[in-house]
């Protein structure tokens, strides 16, 4: 699971820009996101997003997805736990 510290203006700006980049939706403060064969939940609350991987391409680990999607939110300005 990855946990994120983000305050609550910043989360609107992470939210808009990964729509208009990715086509990713942030629709409310929690859902579900998909992008290239990988799903995610995510809960934003009280300043705090976690985001926990539920399904992955075979060969890789979920390791390395939430690896990747540390990197994109450290890209973003967001600082990761």
């Amino acid at each position: 699971m990855i946990t994120a510290t983000i305050p609550a203006d910043q989360f609107a700006e992470l939210a808009a820009k990964l729509k208009a980049e990715a086509g990713l939706d942030l629709a409310g403060n929690s859902g579900t996101l998909s992008s290239r064969g990988v799903t995610a939940t995510y809960a934003y609350a009280d300043g705090k997003l976690q985001i926990e991987v539920t399904e992955k391409p075979f060969l890789l680990s979920k390791a390395y997805c939430e690896g990747e999607i540390r990197k994109a939110l450290i890209a973003h300005g967001v600082a990761c736990e």
